[in-house]
């Protein structure tokens, strides 16, 4: 008799640890660029020079970021649920449902702040999975999928929406823009 194959839970639950670690604090653009600035070696890229790249090109990253994580996680839960009926539904739920937390979780870390905006992004990334990878899209129409998201991602990058307004959260936790 063959046996039967569990499912992998780990996976999914370490990667959700990571997302729920690093979202636990903050890494400011003065970090980043002397961070940067110290391990360029031969390129000699300058703290001030970074910065003024970073100004216009951080959407990119840090929002590119956010719909990837969330794609990959729904990618593991999917790994988890598949032999389930809906487990795609049930994974890009479950994503969803985790990105939203991951976000009201923000509220309570010191220079943090959930955002409706990065839970959309987060959303999106959960999307962009299911249409590559669930659908029986041409390679056209999953192209122009992925520009339309990163067009979105955009926009919501620009014009984000206003930080979750929890009245419980403590004063010196909350986001101030």
């Amino acid at each position: 008799m063959a046996q039967e194959r569990k499912p992998q839970y780990w996976g999914a639950l370490l990667w959700a640890g990571f997302i729920f670690a690093t979202s636990s604090g903050v890494v400011t653009i003065r970090q980043l660029s002397g961070a940067v600035a110290k391990v360029s070696g031969p390129v000699s890229v300058s703290q001030a020079g970074f910065e003024s790249v970073w100004k216009s090109v951080w959407w990119i990253f840090v929002k590119g970021w956010h719909a990837t994580e969330f794609a990959l996680l729904a990618w593991l839960l999917y790994k988890v649920l598949s032999t389930k009926p809906k487990g795609l539904q049930w994974a890009a739920g479950v994503a969803a449902g985790y990105a939203l937390f991951d976000e009201l979780h923000q509220v309570y870390v010191a220079g943090r702040g959930g955002r409706m905006s990065d839970v959309l992004i987060d959303w999106i990334g959960i999307g962009i999975y299911v249409a590559f990878f669930h659908t029986s899209w041409t390679k056209p129409r999953k192209i122009l999928a992925l520009v339309g998201a990163m067009i979105v991602i955009f926009l919501l990058s620009i014009f984000p929406t206003p930080t979750f307004p929890l009245p419980w959260a403590p004063e010196s936790h909350r986001f101030n823009p």
